[in-house]
This record gives structure tokens, C-alpha cells and sequence, in this order.
């Protein structure tokens, strides 16, 4: 955007830009092809949907849907056909992603802060937000958040990185990814799902997962 901007002469000086630390995105198509496949079962149309929800806190995203016959759905995110999509199909150009590390090009880069705890100041069991500045107009945008909304504290920027390895990561293929996407694209997500060679794998994390919220140690 930069470049495209540059080009055109265009005076950038009121523009102030946000990049993610990010893990990776699946398809649209994936995230429709998911939709549909609730609408079906539940007899209604999705009129609230969220993939991120929490529900059941910040380390465990749930999918939340309401339906327009007054039903909703809701399940944790990593155990869900969508999850599993997630994890496994992601598109192709972020197996190669140039905007990492030092090449965050943005004014203020922000990502959820996985590294903090409970100990530290400005913990949040809703999730808390790191917010990195790489210019005066990111530190000048972060001093005019308004304190009395949202607490502000000032963290370590090594800990953060380092708590957050997207920063400088691409996300990893999955050996899975091409016979999920052949199967997806000729049967529809539940069947790339149920036949995909990982998915035994992904069932029994799923299980020890909810096993260990369970007994309350996760």
C-alpha cells in the first residue's frame, strides 16, 4: 500500500497503518463452506457468527452462531471441522510471508499477548493485546488511547517476541494440506475433514484438551 501510494504522490501524513502478528488465514470458502453445513443442521439461517469467541475464556476460542429461529450454536474452536480447516488448509502466500520480523512495515503491529501471565500487571482472562510501536506516529497513536476505557501498561518488547513466534514465523505446511484441499474442493469441508490423515491426531488433542479442562488444569 505504501508503494501503491508512493507512486500516486498521495501525502501519507495523516495515514497511520496496523499490521498483525498472524498465524495464518484458511480460505473463504472454507469459513462458507462451514456456515452452510450449520444452517443446514440447525433448519435456519446464521445471523450472528463468530469464530473467536470467549466464552470460555481467551485460550480456548469458541465458534458462536445464532440462528434466526432463536437456536445458537457453540463449541471450542480446535475442535470443530472449522478448526481443523484452520489449521490445516492455510492459503498459499502465508507458508512465504515477507512481513515478518524487522519487516512489520506498519506504524503499530498488534497481536494477542500469549506470553504474559497472571502475575503481571494488566492480565486479562478475556485475552490482552500487544501492541508493538516502529515509528513516532505508532508511540503517538498508542499515547492517545483513552485510560479510563482501557488499561495501558507498558510491557517488554523481547518478551513479547519471543512469547509470539508468528512475529517472525510463517506458519509450517501441513504434510495434510493437498489432500484436504483436493478432497475440499471436490467433496465439501465435512469430507476433507473425516477422511483427512491427521484428523485421528487432531480428535485425540481435542480429547485431552477437554480431559484437562475437566479436572480444571487447563
Amino acid at each position: 500500500m505504501y508503494k501503491w501510494l508512493e507512486q500516486r504522490l498521495v501525502d501519507v501524513r495523516n495515514l497511520y497503518t496496523i499490521d498483525l502478528i498472524c498465524h495464518g488465514v484458511t480460505y473463504a470458502s472454507v469459513q462458507a463452506a462451514f456456515i452452510n453445513n450449520l444452517e443446514k443442521r440447525y433448519g435456519a439461517k446464521v445471523i450472528e457468527y463468530s469464530s473467536k469467541n470467549k466464552k470460555k475464556g481467551w485460550k480456548n476460542p469458541c465458534i458462536h452462531a445464532e440462528f434466526s429461529n432463536g437456536k445458537s450454536y457453540t463449541k471450542l474452536l480446535y475442535e470443530s471441522d472449522f478448526g481443523y480447516a484452520f489449521k490445516t488448509y492455510v492459503r498459499d502466500s502465508c507458508y512465504y510471508c515477507k512481513f515478518k520480523g524487522e519487516n512489520h512495515l506498519a506504524d503499530i503491529t498488534i497481536g494477542d499477548y500469549w506470553g504474559m501471565t497472571k502475575e503481571q500487571e494488566g492480565y486479562n482472562k478475556n485475552g490482552v493485546s500487544a501492541l508493538l510501536s516502529r515509528t513516532e506516529k505508532g508511540e503517538c497513536l498508542i499515547k492517545c488511547i483513552d485510560g479510563q476505557k482501557y488499561k495501558v501498561v507498558c510491557g517488554e518488547k523481547m518478551h513479547i517476541i519471543q512469547n509470539n513466534k508468528m512475529f517472525e514465523m510463517s506458519v509450517m505446511k501441513s504434510i495434510h494440506r493437498e489432500a484436504f484441499a483436493k478432497d475440499f474442493r471436490k467433496h465439501g469441508l465435512r469430507y476433507a475433514v473425516v477422511n483427512s490423515k491427521g484428523y485421528r491426531i487432531y480428535l485425540k488433542a481435542a480429547l485431552k484438551n477437554k480431559l484437562l479442562r475437566l479436572t480444571g488444569k487447563k
